[in-house]
């Protein structure tokens, strides 16, 4: 309700991944830049440092394979976006800058994406069959123009 109060798109999801029907797995909060926490971390930090490293990784893959599971999370929640968004969504969704980027290529080089001008973006609809969630958790989502 605030979000729009201030005239921004964004809408949040408070429901679990799997709620949403994206297949990645949810990763646990460190708290502290994992450079630092490396330096002085306690053999708690650093399991939970190795979880969230294994996840991101699995993650990353996940979305390598199917770059939709990113651009259906991020449609989920602003109809319009751009490379910038893409970029925040997948820095805590990927391990590494070199996992980073391969995603964000693959992610930007989908068929889906059309692009309004200046940068901005929003995504074709899947086809009944092929989509990860229902038809109704994308009411946001406008007709996209003609190509």
């Amino acid at each position: 309700m605030e979000l729009s109060k201030s005239g921004i798109e964004k809408r949040i999801d408070h429901r679990s991944y799997e709620d949403q029907a994206l297949s990645i797995e949810p990763t646990k909060h460190i708290g502290i830049p994992m450079e630092k926490a490396r330096a002085s971390a306690s053999e708690f930090v650093q399991e939970r440092m190795d979880e969230y490293e294994s996840i991101t990784r699995r993650n990353g893959e996940r979305i390598l394979r199917d770059p939709n599971i990113a651009l259906d999370a991020i449609t989920h929640g602003q109809a319009t976006f751009t490379k910038g968004d893409v970029g925040e969504w997948l820095k805590t969704k990927t391990a590494g800058a070199k996992q980073f980027k391969e995603c964000l290529d693959r992610v930007m080089s989908s068929e889906r994406l059309v692009e309004l001008g200046e940068g901005v973006y929003v995504c074709e609809l899947k086809e009944p069959n092929e989509q990860h969630q229902s038809a109704g958790s994308r009411r946001n989502l406008p007709e996209p123009p003609k190509r």
